[in-house]
């Protein structure tokens, strides 16, 4: 019932209530009779009365019933169309190979490019790209649940097309994927599928090459002073107001493999990731996507890259001899593993034949990844005595030695004092 039909009747009862009371007082000089009427007049009215507020008193639960039942349906039509307006236009899908997924609402994978600079607005997938990755784009922005929607967003590039972009990378799709397959997954190792659960990813640029970075498109770095798998960090005191550890517990692109991960007890006992058993660091002056400001840095500290086939470390137990005083740098193997030369070779030339060959490994691998602070170009194939082909850095042939069991061992330096370490910024001339 209507509050106004409500009203009406109260203001019924009320007259009537006040011409009973009216009536209930006698007047002077009236006959007992009439008194008797007017006291019978008055039970009647009061009966009426009493049926009325008993007809209101049900008529207010009635209002109230159709209250709640309004109430009730309002909230059946809320729940309906909230069903309706969460159908997830961004979805997980998983694979046993890669986890969980970003996908389009059909099950399509969603990918990041390696080239962009998160957070910058805008693409680098022009031109011939585009034929291959459609930029993804959805008006309504609903991930699913447990991932936050706050963490996706739009950019719109200069000529007017609109993408989605995840934690400020651009979003895209791969053109020969079909509903739930991955074929873009490190496509020319530039392109990934874009997880919720990334801890560490891979960024790329004309001058640095290929490196781990945060997902906030920052440098991430290992000390040429620690020693891989030693469960150590040579990085203490004053070192750490510019350094911080990465934590551990890694989930990184596909490229950078999840079994070259790991982690030990860094500063303060809390777990610090570790890729290939190098520690891995940030730089504090590192400020904002795409820095690597720490790369190089006292030449020491250099961007981790996930492919190195050759690495520069620091030993201070080497010997001086061919060495600029102070410096105790020296080359070694993606894993670690300390390179030697032998004084005794030249440019294209091993000396090392025989019963050397049990000790010497010649080292070789076909594509060079080493630190940005040392030319690729003066690194060098040839085909040794074996027939086989064995790298060279600025003229010499490089080699493992046997006894060195563990990363970070320099057993071999000065034996016979003809081999020893090689200093990658100034090596002897090759003669």
């Amino acid at each position: 019932m209507s509050s106004r039909s409500t009203s009406i009747l109260l203001i019924i009862a009320g007259m009537i209530i006040g011409a009973v009371i009216g009536y209930t007082i006698t007047p002077t000089g009236v006959s007992q009779q009439e008194y008797n009427n007017l006291l019978n007049e008055n039970k009647a009215l009061q009966s009426q009365v009493n049926q009325l507020q008993q007809n209101l008193t049900t008529l207010h639960s009635q209002n109230n019933e159709l209250t709640n039942e309004v109430n009730q349906l309002k909230q059946k039509v809320s729940q309906l169309e909230g069903k309706t307006n969460t159908s997830e236009t961004i979805k997980l899908a998983h694979s046993n190979k890669l986890g969980d997924y970003f996908t389009n609402a059909s099950g399509y994978a969603l990918y990041y490019f390696a080239l962009d600079t998160p957070s910058s607005g805008v693409s680098k997938c022009a031109g011939e790209c585009l034929k291959i990755w459609t930029p993804y784009y959805t008006e309504r922005i609903i991930p699913p649940k447990g991932v936050n929607a706050t963490n996706f967003s739009k950019i719109t590039w200069s000529d007017g097309t609109k993408q989605i972009t995840y934690r400020g990378w651009p979003l895209y799709l791969y053109n020969n994927d079909t509903s739930g397959t991955t074929k873009g997954e490190a496509f020319k190792n530039l392109w990934w599928v874009m997880k919720p659960s990334y801890t560490i990813l891979l960024s790329y640029s004309e001058a640095t090459g290929l490196h781990l970075c945060t997902f906030e498109d920052e440098g991430i770095y290992y000390f040429a002073k620690d020693i891989p798998r030693s469960g150590e960090s040579a990085c203490t005191g004053e070192c750490t107001s510019l350094w911080s550890p990465v934590p551990g517990g890694v989930i990184a692109p596909s490229s950078a493999p999840a079994m070259n991960f790991s982690s030990f007890a860094g500063l303060e006992g809390a777990p610090q990731a570790e890729y290939r058993g190098w520690p891995l660091y940030t730089y504090n002056e590192d400020g904002k996507p795409g820095d690597t400001n720490g790369d190089g840095y006292k030449d020491l500290w250099y961007l981790m890259k996930p492919n190195y086939s050759i690495m520069i470390a620091y030993s201070s137990n080497l010997s001086t001899a061919y060495r600029i005083a102070g410096n105790m740098l020296y080359l070694t193997d993606g894993e670690g593993f300390t390179l030697y030369y032998n004084i005794l070779d030249s440019p294209g030339y091993s000396t090392c034949t025989g019963d050397c060959l049990s000790l010497w490994t010649p080292y070789y691998v076909q594509n060079v990844i080493a630190p940005n602070s040392i030319q690729t170009a003066d690194f060098t194939s040839f085909e040794n005595t074996l027939s086989k082909e064995q790298l060279q850095y600025v003229g010499w042939p490089l080699y493992h030695y046997s006894q060195d069991k563990k990363p970070g061992e320099t057993k071999g330096e000065g034996y016979l004092n003809v081999w020893y370490t090689i200093d990658p910024y100034n090596p002897p001339p090759a003669e």
